[in-house]
């Protein structure tokens, strides 16, 4: 069994440190068992170590941590299970047999633990008795038929005793349940051969070849973390918890004066520019005189001070946005100048630098993977509909737009969320006929089912904020209203949560945590304040009044005490540090291959995959 390293992931995400994990892989959407109430909360932090040390490759470590929290605690199954997979791959001699000893004997007190028969069926078929793997394997698919998992090693171990129309059912129900799990395309196409069923193979091989180069696309293998979620040691979270009391103090700090003005037109927006870890803010104001606009930088140390950087960047005409990425994948981001004359994008290495998309009018877009290939694509909307700009990875780009089913009306913003949570990005527009894109997992997408977008929106933000594991999405009508759009697993739903919130043309919508407990608050800004709302009532719980407010952003200026806020209006920007009355964040960023053997590698992180556990969460 191969020993994997542990994987270095950048990820432009700020965290607190109250939030719970990041989701769940392939497997049914199962989540953590209950822990038994005789289980003491010592054992189940050492549990949670063993884990841990799972998570850092440490086997062998791992293992003794295991072996001696159930000599404690000889009834709980769930580490013993751990044990065994500590065992299994720590990898000295006779490991494998030990391992299958252990799960047998679980096995024999309750015949129906899911992960002792998958761990029982991975032994088996690792060791060349693929006879009795399918007898373990079969009873986790019965149990839990959306395991992408369990489905595929059945079908690898039906294959090895030369069962192959079934093992090519079960190949086509891993894709089915998971099309990233780009081993089954394969595997199903040897199956299919053997059944002289050469056409589904050869579509199967075409799917093989098209993920290749999919960053969220993964393989299975035997060796940790890559023979499935019931494969991997697993921390169990606790029957009840008390929430941590919010600490005393206000939410921000006084407002301070960022800069003088005029900043009656300014756009604000917020990226590590310069590649050191910290915030950056970039701002872009009016030309006295002129039809142009400057672009303002500062540089964040990352302590809550600014150091204002000399930028010789001057925009003709409008500009509607900035869009950041690293377009050209060499480690340093871009900036997409979004704007009446145009888009284009410049390289925030050498401002000089411009390379000029389109010349059609742009009023708002995105920087995302449309087309699944690693590299960051452009997507531009405005009065003359929405073009896709696909990266050639050579610095140049082409329309794809019609191809892929990304075609709208005109627009004027863009809002990119995995609406369905199946770990690929769907699409949003906004303009005189709003839209709703559903991607379908091999970058074809299509008007989204149940979704509709009403032309009122004039600005929109999506999240998950009720940690329910499924969407929603919050927009401003032009009437002042906050509308929800709820997914309930079946159905989108629509209501008003608030009126009367004004609806400037400036207005912005956006999800954030400010004060740690890793519950997202609805920023709003426009219409002469800033304001929080709680995304389930709708109710303001902060307003900072501030006259003729034309843009805020919330910036990670001190990551470890949460985002500020910054604001601008016609004199000055304010700048709202954190207050007391927070708990402690954590700042995130990862980058480059999800997978030692992934064909391509990003800067951006596309396809990274993040679970963090704090505080038995």
């Amino acid at each position: 069994m191969n020993q994997t390293p542990p994987i270095s992931r950048l990820w432009c995400l700020l965290l607190p440190l109250f939030l719970t994990g990041c989701g769940g892989e392939s497997g049914g959407g199962e989540q953590n068992p209950p822990v038994e109430a005789t289980i003491a909360a010592e054992h189940i932090a050492q549990n949670d170590l063993g884990v841990a040390q799972m998570g850092q490759y440490a086997y062998a470590t791992a293992h003794d941590t295991f072996a001696t929290l159930i000599a404690q605690t000889p009834d709980w199954h769930e580490a013993r299970v751990n044990h065994a997979i500590a065992t299994l791959n720590r990898q000295e001699e006779g490991d494998e047999r030990v391992a299958l000893e252990l799960v047998a004997a679980i096995l024999q007190e309750d015949p129906t633990q899911i992960r002792a028969n998958y761990v029982a069926g991975i032994v088996h078929l690792y060791v060349g008795e693929p006879e009795l793997a399918v007898t373990f394997f079969r009873a986790v698919v019965d149990a839990d038929p959306g395991d992408a998992y369990a489905n595929y090693w059945l079908g690898q171990a039906l294959t090895q005793t030369g069962d192959f129309a079934s093992a090519s059912r079960y190949f086509d129900a891993t894709i089915a349940v998971d099309p990233y799990l780009r081993s089954a395309y394969w595997a199903g196409a040897q199956a299919a051969r053997r059944t002289a069923n050469d056409e589904h193979a050869k579509s199967l091989l075409a799917g093989y070849q098209r993920f290749a180069t999919n960053p969220a696309a993964r393989v299975a293998g035997f060796s940790y973390r890559k023979m499935g979620p019931k494969a991997d040691a697993r921390a169990v979270n606790p029957t009840a918890r008390t929430p941590l009391a919010r600490p005393a103090g206000e939410l921000f700090a006084a407002a301070q004066t960022f800069a003088t003005g005029p900043w009656s037109t300014a756009s604000l927006t917020t990226a590590d520019i310069n590649g050191d870890g910290n915030a950056d803010l970039a701002a872009v104001v009016d030309d006295a005189g002129s039809d142009s606009n400057d672009l303002l930088i500062w540089l964040g140390d990352g302590t809550g001070g600014f150091t204002p950087l000399a930028v010789s960047a001057s925009f003709a005409g409008a500009t509607r946005a900035l869009i950041w990425g690293d377009i050209d994948d060499d480690g340093r981001i871009d900036l997409v100048r979004c704007g009446d004359a145009g888009v284009a994008i410049y390289r925030t290495t050498d401002w000089s630098q411009m390379h000029t998309l389109s010349n059609a009018p742009c009023a708002g877009g995105a920087t995302i993977d449309a087309d699944h290939d690693g590299d960051l694509d452009v997507f531009v909307t405005g009065p003359d509909g929405s073009i896709l700009h696909s990266n050639n990875r050579d610095g140049s780009f082409r329309e794809l737009g019609q191809e892929f089913g990304i075609t709208t009306p005109a627009g004027r913003q863009i809002v990119v969320a995995d609406l369905d949570l199946d770990r690929d990005l769907d699409i949003i527009v906004l303009g005189d006929s709003g839209t709703a894109l559903q991607n379908d997992r091999t970058w074809q997408y299509s008007p989204y089912p149940g979704l509709s977008i009403p032309d009122s929106l004039v600005a929109a933000t999506a999240g998950d904020t009720d940690a329910d594991g499924l969407m929603e999405v919050f927009g401003i009508s032009a009437q002042g209203q906050l509308i929800r759009f709820r997914d309930d697993g079946t159905t989108w739903t629509r209501s008003v949560m608030a009126s009367d919130l004004g609806a400037a043309p400036e207005v912005e919508i956006s999800l954030v945590d400010f004060d740690g407990d890793g519950t997202r608050t609805l920023l709003l800004s426009g219409d002469g304040a800033i304001r929080l709302l709680d995304p389930g009532t709708g109710k303001v719980t902060f307003t900072h009044a501030l006259a003729g407010i034309t843009s805020a952003v919330a910036v990670s200026v001190d990551p470890a005490r949460g985002p500020s806020l910054i604001a601008a209006h016609p004199q000055r920007l304010d700048h709202l540090a954190p207050g007391t009355g927070r708990h402690g964040f954590l700042t995130i960023a990862a980058s480059g291959k999800s997978e030692a053997d992934q064909m391509r590698s990003n800067a951006s992180g596309i396809g990274t995959y993040l679970k963090l556990r704090v505080a038995e969460r």
